[in-house]
């Protein structure tokens, strides 16, 4: 396989236009050549998943925009998992630590009495 510093944007450009089908067999054998160099097998196997889930989502998509942005979705998704799980645990390390992110629970709300039309409060 040959280094990113080798990539030709333009002539995979090129071959995009001129033949997708041809483009698509040239960029599953540049994937699938990168997985092989992989050394362990969980990391291959968990980064083929990862590629069948690309590949679905780019198959699902009406235009290469709304693939870019289904692919742009779930790289923020698990950017997302990644901190809650970061989150969890530290708290599990550090349980006096303040929690942070979106599971942070608001002390309790004063309630206020409000008064109606006739003077008394509806609270």
């Amino acid at each position: 396989m040959s280094s990113q510093t080798d990539f030709d944007f333009d002539a995979w450009m090129a071959l995009a236009k001129e033949d997708p089908e041809a483009f698509e067999r040239r960029r599953r054998e540049m994937i699938d050549a990168y997985l092989d160099t992989l050394p362990e097998e969980a990391s291959r196997d968990r980064l083929q998943r990862l590629q069948w889930r690309v590949d679905r989502e780019r198959e699902r998509a009406r235009t290469p925009m709304d693939a870019a942005v289904r692919l742009y979705d779930m790289m923020w998704e698990s950017v997302a998992k990644t901190y809650d799980h970061l989150q969890e645990l530290s708290v599990l390390l550090d349980p006096a630590a303040p929690a942070h992110g979106s599971r942070r629970v608001a002390p309790p709300a004063k309630v206020l009495p409000f008064r109606n039309k006739n003077g008394t409060t509806d609270v």
